[in-house]
């Protein structure tokens, strides 16, 4: 975890989602670290899912699902909000996004193509999503999701 020199250091985005990050998710294990910015890695539920990595970027925050796949949660598209508004609307926004990832309730679908990553993008399991093709890859937190 963060020394209190390293908290201190924090910008303001980083530090209303550690609070609120620890609050949705307090038993999650879960590392810390700070380089020129916060970062919080869950090791993976299962290996071929992969870790969640979050990256807090004074304005933006990144969440990263393994090796293929990343999104991310701005601030600053809440121009019409105060700052601090805005970087707690993305803060929510992000929060609900890691909690329903871990659990099971958001798929990640990846594609190949020719043996290369194509792409890759995440669904509500409640929704129809388009099909999976033959080269999709789907997993949630607990793991791959098997061809039905």
């Amino acid at each position: 975890m963060l020394s209190t020199e390293q908290i201190e250091q924090l910008d303001r985005l980083s530090q209303i989602f550690r609070a609120s990050f620890r609050a949705a998710l307090p038993t999650l294990p879960h590392r810390e670290e700070f380089t020129d910015r916060l970062i919080i890695t869950v090791p993976a539920k299962h290996a071929e899912t992969g870790e969640l990595t979050i990256y807090l970027d004074e304005d933006e925050i990144t969440v990263n699902i393994g090796t293929y796949f990343h999104c991310h949660f701005e601030a600053y598209i809440y121009d019409d909000l105060p700052a601090e508004d805005a970087k707690r609307k993305a803060v929510r926004s992000a929060i609900q996004y890691v909690t329903d990832f871990l659990a099971d309730r958001i798929a990640l679908r990846i594609t190949f193509e020719d043996g290369q990553y194509a792409q890759s993008g995440t669904y509500y399991r409640d929704t129809i999503p388009k099909p999976a093709g033959a080269k999709d890859q789907e997993y949630v937190w607990s793991g791959p999701l098997k061809a039905a």
